[in-house]
């Protein structure tokens, strides 16, 4: 996946509040407090285990090969503050290279919540989804008690797609809610929505 460009490309974005870049080294400490905070983390499968900065780097490393994933870090645009961390990951199998899809993995540290940083992660890595890498289909998806993620997906007209039927444990079974955007849903009409936010 040719990704030649790509910090030009979110530089056209102009975002009100954030801007990204590819994750560092640097960003990890930060990041890793996040996933290890039991009040953050409770709807993240890395929170099941303890995080280490080893364990991390290893898991953006693998990613990054296996899964041929696009990482970034989100900062505040004023302060140059960290905010949060996401990400575009593509089927790896050659398989699927003609389905032309990706999923958007992200999270927003706790301290910034409902400040409208989830929204632009989710306008950015769409926009980048299909405006960038031409793709077909963006997914995601979502713990049912996550209902600030809920509202993101509904407020931007994102589609339920349906239930992963106890896809999660944490103590007890729980499901995923999933959402997509097709490219033809993107032109016709989610790229309408996101202007409104930018």
């Amino acid at each position: 996946m040719n990704s030649n460009g790509i910090d030009d490309f979110l530089l056209t974005l102009n975002l009100k509040y954030t801007y990204f870049k590819e994750i560092q080294v640097s960003d990890y400490s930060q990041i890793i407090s996040w996933i290890n905070d039991s009040t953050f983390n409770k709807f993240l499968y890395q929170g099941l285990t303890h995080v280490t900065n080893e364990s991390f780097s290893k898991q953006v490393n693998d990613e990054k090969f296996l899964e041929n994933a696009k990482i970034f870090s989100q900062f505040n645009k004023l302060t140059n503050k960290l905010v949060g961390w996401c990400g575009l990951y593509f089927p790896a199998s050659k398989i699927y290279e003609s389905v032309k899809k990706a999923e958007i993995r992200s999270f927003v540290g706790t301290e910034f919540w409902g400040k409208g940083y989830g929204t632009e992660q989710y306008i950015t890595l769409v926009t980048m989804g299909f405006e960038f890498f031409k793709l077909n289909k963006v997914f995601f998806g979502t713990h049912q008690d996550n209902i600030g993620t809920q509202k993101i997906y509904q407020k931007l007209n994102f589609f339920q797609e349906g239930v992963s039927r106890q896809d999660y444990f944490r103590n007890s079974f729980a499901d995923i809610y999933r959402y997509s955007i097709l490219q033809n849903e993107y032109n016709e009409n989610i790229k309408k929505i996101f202007q409104s936010y930018l």
